[in-house]
């Protein structure tokens, strides 16, 4: 069964593929990133198809306020 996008814990999917044995993860872990890409891939392309109507017409809702990438953030830190 197939999960939306913005309902998967990809990082706890990923974190499970790791603890199997290491012959056994590379199907599971290249079946993980190709739906983690066709996810996103999806998202992006409605944002951008998206990206002039207002705010509550859209699909995916823009974050409110500004916001501090996390990975950048942890990086520089």
């Amino acid at each position: 069964m197939l999960q939306e996008p913005q309902d998967r814990d990809w990082n706890a999917e990923f974190q499970a593929i790791l603890k199997q044995p290491v012959l056994a993860r590379g199907t599971e872990l290249k079946k993980l990133c190709d739906e983690f890409v066709s996810a996103a891939k999806a998202l992006g392309e409605t944002i951008i198809r998206e990206r002039n109507l207002p705010t509550d017409e859209k699909t995916i809702k823009p974050l409110s306020g500004k916001v501090r990438p996390m990975l950048l953030n942890s990086y520089y830190c």
